[in-house]
């Protein structure tokens, strides 16, 4: 998937890692189904810029198919596993 990311901030912005999680949507902020890749790029996001940020994870084939929520606000998507 890509990531984008825009800096609306004064102050150059510092992209350490991307990491993710796959959630159920009716326990968003508690029920962790699979913590998925930690991505490092190192890089800087100048005041004002934009960056599309190339981001690969493998969702276990124990979860199944059914409705899943990204740690994205507003991402949800019917996931197969194994993609």
């Amino acid at each position: 998937m890509l990531v984008g990311l825009r800096n609306g901030g004064a102050w150059p912005l510092n992209v350490t890692v991307v990491a993710g999680s796959i959630n159920l949507p009716e326990a968003f902020s508690y029920m962790y189904l699979q913590n998925l890749t930690v991505a490092p790029f190192g890089l800087e996001v100048a005041a004002g810029q934009e960056v599309s940020l190339p981001y690969a994870f493998q969702v276990s084939p124990r979860l199944g198919a059914v409705k899943y929520q990204g740690a994205c606000p507003g991402w949800a998507e019917w996931v197969s596993a194994p993609l």
